[in-house]
């Protein structure tokens, strides 16, 4: 019985052992087939980590290498657009004014206002008389009215407007009168400036010499 108890207790044991050697691998087995199981899991984390990691970096370089050109240029260093010369369109000539005409001197404009507003007569048209007149004023006379030679007014407006003594009066006898009569010549400073009136004074010719 004593063997037989010893016998059964040791195959207890040893079957308590060889159990407890089976759980051991067992466990051992499982760990490690978890920590197979479990480092794909880990490891792609570690190689998609790295890229990420790294990735700020390229990226940073990248930009850095792209604004330095621009950060790093001054102004000097930049060349001046030269503008290409703009060609100016022909200018076109304007038209010339037309000059004026320049005003005559105020002796001719007196002559040409008189000769507009007096008339003229031809020398040979002249009464007998009238030219007798002219050539006693050309003698420097004797004259036969003591007003022969004297200062004629030019109260009617009719002649140029002129200072006071440029103007003389002479009588034009009239035939049959005892008087001095209506007929006149007005003489002025200027040379044959004669001018001839049949009506005392109410209207004048001037006496032309050229026809």
């Amino acid at each position: 019985m004593v063997g037989m108890g010893m016998s059964l207790r040791s195959r207890i044991v040893r079957t308590g052992t060889l159990g407890a050697l089976a759980t051991t691998l067992l466990v051992g087995g499982g760990t490690a087939a978890a920590a197979e199981g479990t480092a794909p899991e880990h490891a792609p984390t570690a190689v998609t980590a790295s890229p990420a990691s790294s990735a700020p970096a390229a990226g940073s370089s990248a930009t850095a290498a792209g604004t330095a050109p621009v950060s790093s240029a001054s102004p000097s260093s930049l060349s001046p657009v030269s503008a290409a010369p703009v060609s100016a369109a022909p200018a076109v000539a304007a038209p010339a004014a037309p000059r004026p005409v320049p005003a005559p001197p105020p002796a001719a404009r007196a002559k040409l206002s008189v000769k507009a507003a007096v008339g003229s007569v031809c020398y040979s048209a002249l009464p007998s008389q009238a030219r007798d007149t002219l050539a006693l004023i050309a003698r420097g006379g004797p004259y036969p009215y003591p007003q022969d030679g004297t200062t004629f007014y030019n109260r009617e407006g009719l002649l140029p407007p002129q200072p006071t003594g440029y103007y003389r009066e002479y009588t034009v006898e009239t035939p049959g009168l005892d008087h001095r009569g209506a007929r006149r010549i007005v003489t002025g400073n200027s040379h044959q400036e004669d001018y001839y009136t049949s009506d005392h004074y109410r209207s004048f010719r001037l006496i032309s010499r050229n026809c």
